[in-house]
């Protein structure tokens, strides 16, 4: 496959996958190479027309640019059908993952234009619906692909990263591979922006948003060194008066998901969570809850039993269970 990108993806592990939704696959499979087919087309095409050395000569220079950027626009509006598409896939339906990763890069690299971007970005994460764990086939070569593309915005690439380990069942998106490069970038935002701007770059929440969903995802296998400087960076920011939402939102994730070798920070998180806040926003107030229901869990005493009979068991059990 060419190579339209800074990276390539690799043909021989990439076969054909399934889809979970039910109906009749024939249409589907006519349609969606031609979608395919013809987003790369537009996109990598410099004109419309058949042969561009006879054209060329009697076109002007910003004519030819107009005609690109309709291209590209005509590719987005591909693109969005082709995430209907998806969606309404039936079972058995197969899809030819060389062909979805050339018209991703096709639209990814040259001439830019947003809504190109955004669309073919979310036909990513409605492919990673459809056809769930089998998306690891593509996670190493298409989280490349995002992350070192200079075309997407960071909000965006944040955003479209989180959505995909959202998404996708028993860590198929394979970002705990980038842990590291996310959890330096979020330092960053600290050293760019300072304590007291940061809860205004919507860049650094969606960042915050991305690890806390990858925590929860991967905590068991996450490097303890790692893990430890960003909880202590956290536990640091929300001790302020007014908390960030990010750093809330990322204590609640290290308080659910606790890794073996890493003390959990009952302490502050306790300090923190009963407090009195003023905020009038209905997402932190949700993060606030969570966060004292995470405590009480914590500080509440373990009961043992010792010596029960089998029987005494299933009772206790059969209790405990009772609402």
């Amino acid at each position: 496959m060419q190579n339209t990108s800074n990276i390539t993806t690799k043909s021989s592990s990439t076969p054909s996958i399934h889809f979970k939704s039910l109906g009749d696959s024939n249409y589907f499979s006519w349609l969606e190479p031609r979608l395919l087919k013809t987003i790369i087309d537009l996109c990598t095409s410099r004109t419309p027309f058949d042969s561009l050395n006879e054209y060329l000569p009697q076109l002007d220079v910003l004519l030819i640019r107009n005609t690109i950027l309709e291209q590209r626009r005509l590719a987005a509006s591909l693109w969005s059908v082709y995430s209907e598409l998806i969606g309404a896939a039936p079972k058995e339906t197969k899809i030819d993952l060389d062909n979805f990763m050339s018209a991703l890069s096709s639209s990814l690299s040259g001439e830019f234009e947003q809504n190109l971007i955004q669309n073919s970005l979310d036909s990513v994460v409605e492919l990673a619906k459809s056809v769930g764990f089998s998306f690891a086939l593509i996670s190493p070569s298409l989280n490349l692909l995002i992350l070192n593309n200079p075309n997407i915005s960071k909000l965006l690439c944040w955003k479209t990263l989180r959505k995909l380990n959202e998404v996708l069942p028993d860590g198929a998106s394979l970002l705990n591979e980038h842990f590291e490069i996310f959890v330096d970038k979020f330092f960053e935002y600290f050293e760019e922006n300072g304590g007291e701007k940061i809860s205004n770059s919507e860049e650094a929440l969606e960042l915050a948003e991305l690890i806390a969903s990858l925590i929860r995802t991967f905590a068991p296998i996450l490097q303890i060194s790692i893990l430890l400087k960003l909880q202590h960076k956290v536990c640091l920011t929300v001790l302020s008066p007014s908390p960030w939402s990010g750093a809330i939102k990322l204590l609640n994730a290290l308080l659910e998901n606790n890794h073996e070798g890493i003390p959990v920070p009952i302490q502050v998180a306790s300090n923190i969570f009963f407090r009195e806040y003023s905020s009038e926003s209905t997402e932190f107030k949700e993060q606030i809850i969570k966060g004292r229901a995470l405590c009480q869990i914590y500080k509440r005493p373990k009961r043992l039993f010792f010596g029960q009979s089998k029987e005494e068991e299933a009772i206790i059990v059969n209790e405990s269970v009772v609402v």
